[in-house]
């Protein structure tokens, strides 16, 4: 059989022919044609001519009578002369081009008349007097022969125009011809490139709805060819690609169902609960720890993880990322508290999204971390913490008098060496003193012996308080201290004196770290239902290294200020907490801090009538 390519060639080729026969046979058509006409002309227009030449001798001879008539003799003898010149001509032209016997027999009387008219106005010109009657004559013989030449000259336009009738003719059916073989060569390549369509394209559809239903996912596919042409070694190289697609996909499933069953096992070995969601957050699967605190679900349908799952903290995690899926999950995780059987334990709660390579979110899983030993571990260092603290406030409070009597003198005189000792002893005593309140306080702050005591209050108000107990602090470094936008801000539920000592915190913390001629500044701004505090400064910063443990009990950065216990910030996050709100930071070395900590409004909305805060 031939090739595909033999064949397009072989139609291609002959439509091709049809073109040029059908150009060639037009072009010798019309070719012929004028060449006929041209015969025509070149066999005719002499005659013509000459019958027009004829025409100028006769003229010339009716000047010559007139010269005669008026006496210009010579004038007359000279026209006369050019007139038989003329006539000469004329008839040699007429001779060359005469055809037919009676064109000859006309040219012949032409030449007889024209040599008898020449003498007869030479013998007029001649005489001394013209009559009347010489001129009658002449002129009569110049009329016969003007409607002799007149006759030749009708003749051969006639022949003229009969043949420019048959030529026209002749092109008129040369055309109907061209139009009759171009249509029919345009119906002939219609078909075969119809023909040529049908050979080249069929197949290939063909071949291509087969690869469709591969790419499709469709099981075995068989291309298939009718000719064993291009088309035909094509199908087999798709057939041989579809046997190595058809082993690469059984072994991709083996391999996916592999680690499926391992991932289903990884999850079923861990002893922490695993929520695992879809993108709609349906249950998609419980690990054994999870199904023990909520209970087995139904493999289909699929439910809502609210459905099935009670607490709201758990809910609220996984509802928040996929509110903002951009929206990094939290350092720390949540804690909850679940029941099982008849105990209570704690659980650290972490969320995070499932992403595809296009970062296409497909679902979340949540992991619950039993933590409930270190709680009581935390509450047992807490308590030890808390007792400590309150036993030894009063022997610190007995050692500081002693200290303070001993300096004042109430001892007897002090050497200069030993008032040195006594003021150093002095300073650690009241150090210790004021580190034994710090943990004191904080202790009751977690274990929530000391609620805040709320009230509705004006964030301006905070801000100029806590602006007054560290306005001398701010002097001293010559630093700039303003509050923006706090003025418009509505009132909100806060304890005003731990609400002030977070400010006066912050604010602290930011002078010290800032170098002097800096700025410290306070903003605010309503996000919901909460209203936000912004501590900024453009000081040293924090190294990024210490920034998820800057609000952890006893976590110092370098430069602190000598003699922090760093629980100044870990105190500053519980009573944030302990408000129903969140605190953050954010810095970057060697441009400035940003402590950002929420409040919740009062439930009765106003804009307090206090005045702003002025920059100092």
């Amino acid at each position: 059989m031939r090739s595909l390519r033999g064949r397009l060639l072989a139609s291609n080729v002959l439509i091709i022919g049809m073109i040029a026969i059908m150009m060639i046979g037009a072009a010798v058509t019309f070719y012929s044609l004028g060449q006929k006409f041209d015969s025509v002309l070149a066999r005719n227009f002499p005659s013509m001519l000459a019958a027009h030449r004829m025409q100028q001798g006769l003229q010339q001879d009716e000047r010559a009578l007139e010269l005669a008539a008026e006496g210009k003799l010579g004038e007359a003898h000279d026209a006369v002369v050019m007139a038989e010149k003329t006539l000469n001509e004329a008839v040699r032209l007429a001779m060359t081009g005469a055809a037919s016997g009676e064109e000859l027999n006309l040219v012949a009387a032409l030449e007889k008349n024209t040599v008898g008219l020449t003498a007869e106005t030479i013998a007029i010109a001649k005489k001394q007097k013209v009559t009347d009657q010489d001129l009658s004559r002449v002129r009569s013989q110049i009329s016969f022969v003007s409607q002799q030449a007149e006759l030749l000259f009708r003749m051969n336009q006639n022949e003229v125009l009969a043949a420019n009738t048959r030529t026209q003719l002749a092109a008129r059916d040369a055309f109907i011809r061209s139009v009759f073989i171009t249509v029919m060569s345009l119906v002939v390549s219609a078909l075969l490139s119809y023909r040529i369509m049908k050979i080249a394209l069929q197949p290939l559809a063909i071949i291509a709805k087969q690869a469709k239903d591969l790419v499709g996912g469709a099981g075995e596919v068989k291309f298939e060819a009718a000719h064993k042409d291009e088309v035909g070694a094509l199908a087999d190289s798709l057939n041989e690609m579809a046997e190595n697609l058809s082993e690469l996909r059984k072994s991709e499933v083996r391999r996916l169902r592999r680690a499926q069953l391992m991932s289903y096992a990884a999850l079923e070995s861990l002893h922490d609960p695993v929520i695992v969601t879809d993108a709609k957050q349906r249950i998609i699967n419980l690990n054994r720890a999870a199904e023990g605190l909520f209970g087995p679900v139904p493999e289909t349908p699929r439910i809502p993880v609210a459905q099935h799952i009670k607490d709201t903290r758990i809910i609220n995690s996984i509802d928040r990322l996929f509110l903002n899926p951009n929206l990094p999950p939290p350092a720390e995780g949540e804690q909850t508290k679940l029941r099982v059987a008849e105990t209570q334990r704690t659980y650290l709660l972490r969320t995070s999204l499932m992403r595809d390579d296009e970062r296409h979110v497909l679902g979340s899983v949540t992991v619950l971390e039993d933590i409930t030993h270190l709680k009581h571990l935390d509450q047992l260092k807490t308590e030890f913490i808390g007792v400590a603290s309150h036993e030894l406030k009063t022997p610190i409070a007995s050692l500081v008098l002693n200290a303070q009597f001993l300096a004042e003198g109430g001892g007897g005189p002090l050497t200069d060496q030993q008032k040195e000792l006594v003021e150093l002893q002095l300073v650690d005593l009241e150090r210790l003193q004021w580190l034994s309140k710090e943990l004191l306080d904080l202790t009751k702050l977690e274990a929530g012996t000391t609620p805040p005591r709320f009230e509705r209050v004006a964030p301006a108000d905070l801000v100029a308080t806590a602006f007054r107990d560290v306005m001398g602090q701010a002097k001293n470094k010559s630093l700039d201290l303003s509050a923006i936008g706090l003025d418009v801000l509505p009132m909100i539920r806060a304890d005003r004196s731990q609400m002030v000592r977070v400010l006066v915190n912050l604010i602290s913390n930011a002078i010290r770290h800032t170098h002097p001629t800096g700025l410290v500044q306070v903003t605010g701004a309503i996000t919901g239902d909460d209203v936000t505090l912004r501590v900024r400064d453009n000081g040293e910063g924090i190294p990024e290294d210490y920034l998820p443990r800057i609000f952890e009990r006893f976590v110092q950065v370098p430069g602190a200020t000598s003699g922090s216990a760093g629980l100044g910030l870990a105190i500053v996050q519980n009573i944030v907490r302990l408000h129903g709100g969140e605190i953050s930071v954010e810095s970057k070395q060697g441009e400035g801090t940003t402590f950002s900590f929420t409040v919740p409004q009062s439930t009765v909305r106003e804009t307090p009538t206090s005045s702003p805060v002025e920059s100092s």
